[in-house]
């Protein structure tokens, strides 16, 4: 088996670390929009991963634990998902985007 550096598995950790807080918080959500979430498309849920997980970057773990994504509405679990969309087609800076959502989890910790 060949040598991994330690700098790979470190990388390697992080983003497991990563996905699986992202899928948490999904799974948060999910249940407390249960029948809104039907409604969403794919690509909807693929915009709000992404997002969520350009936040758990950005932010400290501390913070993203204080978030409580089961408080969120489904307008603003939109807006998650239309700042996405926009960070995507290039309309809106990624960091700007990030800061607009954690001002919105912010106001649900």
């Amino acid at each position: 088996m060949p040598d991994v550096a330690r700098g790979e598995i470190g990388r390697r950790v992080f983003q497991l670390k990563k996905e699986k807080s992202v899928e948490e918080a999904l799974a948060i959500i999910r249940n407390s929009i249960a029948q809104e979430w039907r409604s969403l498309t794919e690509e909807d849920i693929h915009y709000m991963r992404r997002m969520l997980g350009d936040l758990w970057v950005y932010i400290d773990r501390t913070t993203w634990e204080q978030f409580s994504f089961s408080r969120l509405t489904c307008h603003e679990i939109g807006i998650i998902i239309q700042t996405g969309r926009s960070v995507l087609e290039g309309r809106i800076q990624e960091k700007a985007a990030i800061e607009e959502i954690s001002r919105l989890l912010s106001s649900h910790k």
